[in-house]
């Protein structure tokens, strides 16, 4: 019979330890606006306003204790109606909850100074929120683009608007459940289990208004994004898919390529709302990756010394295979839709090439792109004519001299160079195995011969034609010239022609 314990020494935490330990998990500033987005998001609300109420009414109060939380305030409304559930969600400290308004009062000097929740004796005061709605007004567009509910953030300071940014999908369609594609493929996919996988795209339009200084016009900027989504039911490693599911991960990732680039513009990873991840890339990407706890970083697994089993590591492996598997089909269709859209995509709306980046692991997807592109006979190659091809038509090539690019250009002949960045890591492939041929004066001749009739090639000048024909006479297969019927050799009168031999 088992000996009774004498006492019960229990461990115990007071309420403001908890408190400091959750607090300390979320980052300051902007960090809160996010995750109330995210909030709201999930409670399947469509709009939210963050309000800086700088009010101070103390009349009509239940103490007047209460009189030093009637300060400024930050408010936090959602459209999403408050439920019996979530009314039990506020009994439980550290529960999450959906709710339609917060009321967070601005921490005054006084109240710092008494505080055992956040022993640093810094006060908040208007001023801090403002910086904080600039700030969160510098990505005010692109948390819209991967919510699937929010439509439309609005940020004040008592009755002005201070910002306000809008989302919509032009020509949307809706199920009778109310449910978008994305919506609809989430529940089939993730809830029910119905569906393998689903794929979708849209066009999202999304515009901004802000006001720069109090009594200033308001300014309205406006966007475009090309965005395709790419779920699956499960990961094939069933390990690390039960670890995924037990860390609420789940294969959920997204292409958006702006359709109006700028030359500054730089991709950025996302987890439903934006991380501080800048990627090179020209689009951004969006994934349930595994995350450092301050939201700062995804797991990348460079301790070498962690256990297989650590969840640092299995995070890391989750976040490989989203990115190195799951993304380059998502990126695949993203370029498929654009051109079916006839947005033309070019190398520019490609993943940028990877320069031997250590850490990154959102970096070298270039190749498995190119590689499904190639293999699948797809017509996304973009070609030196700003022409999109399937490989089979198209001579590729990584080192050409500029003069020589400038007259296949000029002729509008099939062939596809990429940009200097992502020749490094293409070069790496197999090109035979995946089906390219590259660019040789055989090959030249070729091309040049089948668009022998084209307006292009008939009125390109003499220098041009020169450059072309010096590059197809340089090897020394003789016997294949006469193939060659691109009209290139110059003649007494003005005129050109082929190395075909007359019939006559």
């Amino acid at each position: 019979m088992p000996v009774a314990p004498t006492r019960n020494n229990r461990q115990g935490q007071p309420l403001t330890v908890l408190l400091r330990s959750i607090i300390s998990e979320y980052p300051a500033g902007g960090g809160v606006l996010r995750e109330l987005c995210q909030n709201a998001d999930d409670a399947g609300a469509d709009a939210i306003e963050f309000v800086l109420d700088t009010q101070h009414p103390t009349e009509n109060l239940l103490h007047k204790g209460l009189a030093e939380f009637q300060g400024i305030s930050l408010l936090a409304y959602n459209n999403k109606p408050f439920t019996e559930k979530d009314f039990e969600s506020l009994m439980r400290i550290g529960d999450a909850f959906k709710g339609v308004i917060i009321r967070l009062p601005l921490r005054n000097q006084d109240q710092a100074i008494r505080s055992k929740i956040v022993e640093d004796n810094l006060f908040t005061s208007q001023k801090d929120i403002e910086d904080v709605f600039q700030l969160f007004t510098n990505e005010l567009m692109e948390s819209l683009l991967f919510l699937r509910n929010l439509r439309s953030i609005t940020l004040r300071i008592d009755n002005t608007t201070f910002a306000k940014a809008e989302s919509t999908v032009p020509n949307e369609t809706k199920n009778d459940r109310g449910e978008d594609p994305i919506n609809e493929g989430y529940r089939q996919v993730f809830v029910e289990k119905s569906k393998e996988r689903h794929e979708s795209d849209l066009v999202m339009e999304i515009s901004i208004l802000r006001i720069a200084e109090p009594g200033t016009a308001a300014s309205e900027t406006k966007v475009k994004y090309a965005i395709s989504h790419h779920l699956r039911k499960s990961a094939e490693d069933e390990n690390l898919q039960e670890w995924a599911r037990n860390h609420k991960l789940f294969p959920w990732v997204t292409i958006a390529n702006p359709l109006d680039k700028t030359p500054d513009f730089d991709g950025r990873l996302f987890t439903t709302l934006p991380l501080p991840i800048q990627t090179r890339h020209p689009a951004h990407t969006h994934g349930i990756f595994s995350i450092t706890p301050d939201r700062s970083n995804i797991h990348c697994g460079g301790d070498t010394t962690m256990s297989s089993n650590s969840a640092t590591l299995l995070g890391a492996q989750w976040n490989q295979w989203l990115l190195h598997e799951c993304v380059p089909h998502a990126w695949v269709r993203n370029l498929e839709f654009m051109r079916n859209q006839n947005f033309s995509p070019g190398w520019d709306c490609w993943p940028a090439g990877g320069q031997g980046e250590l850490g990154q692991l959102w970096m070298g997807i270039l190749g498995t792109v190119l590689t499904k592109v190639v293999e699948n006979g797809l017509g996304l190659l973009p070609t030196v004519s700003g022409m999109l091809r399937p490989a089979e038509e198209v001579a590729f090539t990584l080192d050409i001299p500029e003069d020589l690019h400038l007259a296949l250009r000029d002729t509008r002949a099939q062939v596809a160079f990429p940009p200097a960045d992502r020749r490094k890591e293409i070069s790496a492939l197999d090109h035979q195995q995946i089906g390219l041929e590259y660019l040789s004066p055989s090959t030249g001749r070729r091309h040049l011969t089948s668009i022998k009739d084209s307006e292009a090639l008939l009125r390109l000048g003499i220098e041009p034609r020169m450059v072309l024909l010096d590059y197809i006479l340089s090897d020394p297969q003789v016997r294949e010239f006469e193939s060659c019927e691109a009209p290139l050799i110059p003649l007494s009168d003005g005129t050109f022609r082929g190395f075909e031999i007359p019939a006559s």
